[in-house]
């Protein structure tokens, strides 16, 4: 395992055992590597600053499922020869759902339940189908994307006011239950809109592989109420504080 050139700097029990952890993950895999000491430093400075904003307390009316958390973590793997200047092999994603019990759960969930126990009724099924509203969120987190996708593109799309963004728009959403909002923080307005591919093609200030956060996209998709409320409610001008530009 390449331990020592990689891990020179970590002294402590602690950043060997992530070292080793992560020389382990790039071992069985040949385009993957453990991350430099600068590189390590520079991702959980990144991941702090995310958890910093989308970690916060949710409330009675919902929990997360330990299921779907993702993060990055000590045996995080850098990607060889990426098309962008630092990529590496895991994501930071929640996913929140309606806790049992709770004032939303009864006003949300509950009556769907009683009317499902007669569900042979074609009236109540209808019901159903009409009342029944999305019962979780997910927020992701990615760092130096290469392309954004906006549909509807820009033109049919009036961008939101979002601060610290630098473009944020609401997207299609995988169901119609569903609300969908792409976040974009860094130097997105000198990106490229390319109508035929809908996305944002984002401007990197050098080529190849160097030690950087250019940029971060946040995908929110979910409860449109719930959705409505992290836009307003959380601190996004802190999302910036997770990029890192390339040192001189």
């Amino acid at each position: 395992m390449r331990t020592g050139k990689h891990c020179a700097g970590a002294r402590m029990a602690a950043g060997l055992l992530a070292c080793v952890l992560a020389a382990s993950a790039a071992a069985q895999n040949p385009n993957l590597r453990p991350p430099t000491d600068e590189e390590r430093a520079v991702l959980f400075h990144y991941r702090d600053a995310v958890h910093q904003v989308i970690d916060q307390e949710v409330g009675d009316d919902w929990q997360e499922d330990p299921g779907q958390h993702f993060d990055i973590d000590d045996d995080v793997a850098v990607h060889k020869a990426p098309d962008r200047p630092l990529d590496i092999d895991e994501m930071i994603s929640r996913e929140y759902r309606i806790r049992t019990g709770s004032k939303l759960y009864q006003e949300q969930l509950a009556p769907i339940i009683e009317m499902a126990k007669n569900a042979s009724d074609p009236a109540n099924m209808a019901r159903i189908a009409k009342e029944r509203k999305s019962t979780h969120y997910i927020v992701m987190a990615h760092f130096n994307v290469l392309a954004a996708g906006v549909d509807p593109p820009p033109g049919m799309n009036a961008p939101l006011n979002v601060p610290g963004a630098a473009l944020a728009y609401r997207v299609k959403a995988d169901s119609a239950l569903d609300e969908s909002v792409v976040l974009l923080f860094g130097d997105w307005k000198s990106a490229t809109w390319k109508a035929g591919d809908g996305v944002y093609r984002y401007h990197f200030k050098k080529p190849g592989m160097y030690t950087a956060v250019e940029n971060i996209v946040i995908e929110l998709k979910g409860a449109p109420p719930r959705v409505e409320e992290l836009l307003r409610t959380l601190d996004w001008q802190k999302m910036n504080e997770g990029l890192a530009p390339a040192k001189p």
